[in-house]
């Protein structure tokens, strides 16, 4: 996620994006929503991630989790 925000901040067109993480393997099968939930949060919120406004998380190609920016700069988690 750090990656995709310094790539967004770094094209110089000004605008938000959206990252999006594809759990595979050991990690897909181990991780529960809410140790995907502590790490997305650690990584996009208020103060972190401004250059994200949307964050998407799949294991195995199935979308389990999306988080999105708020008007406010806060952060929500919209899915599930």
């Amino acid at each position: 996620m750090s990656d995709a925000n310094k790539q967004i901040k770094k094209s110089g067109y000004g605008e938000r994006g959206a990252a999006e993480l594809q759990l595979t393997g050991e990690a897909a099968q181990t991780a529960n929503l809410a140790d995907i939930n502590r790490g997305v949060r650690s990584n996009f919120n208020q103060n972190r991630g401004s250059s994200l406004n949307r964050v998407f998380v799949y294991r195995d190609g199935e979308l389990i989790g999306e988080w999105v920016r708020n008007a406010d700069g806060s952060v929500t988690q919209s899915h599930p």
